[in-house]
């Protein structure tokens, strides 16, 4: 016999399209299978950019509120955009990039 709570819970996690933030929301299946982590208390525990198989230093939590549907720490010290672009990539996404970029002034020509 299947609990419904937990089966109403998977089905509201992998809704997408809903436009009230759950868009990219990534739920703990697929983080793990996408990283070969292993899912301990409610987040992901995964190696890291550049780190062994068995390897566990990188923590991803589902998340509504990042853009991303996730947010990702490194227990090891990696640097968080690494760590970002580097889950990102195992999910098949494209990497992060501003939506603005910083305009750069230019000087009017100097007379000699």
């Amino acid at each position: 016999m299947s609990n419904p709570a937990a089966t109403a819970h998977n089905q509201s996690s992998r809704q997408t399209a809903r436009g009230d933030g759950w868009d990219n929301f990534v739920d703990l299946v697929q983080l793990a299978r996408a990283l070969g982590g292993e899912i301990i208390g409610g987040q992901v525990l995964a190696p890291g950019p550049g780190h062994s198989p068995r390897d566990r230093s990188l923590a991803i939590r589902p998340s509504a509120q990042s853009p991303f549907g996730f947010i990702a720490h490194s227990h090891a010290g990696d640097d968080w955009r690494a760590c970002r672009d580097y889950v990102l990539a195992k999910l098949g996404r494209p990497q992060w990039e501003p939506r603005w970029k910083e305009k750069t002034r230019q000087r009017p020509p100097q007379g000699d």
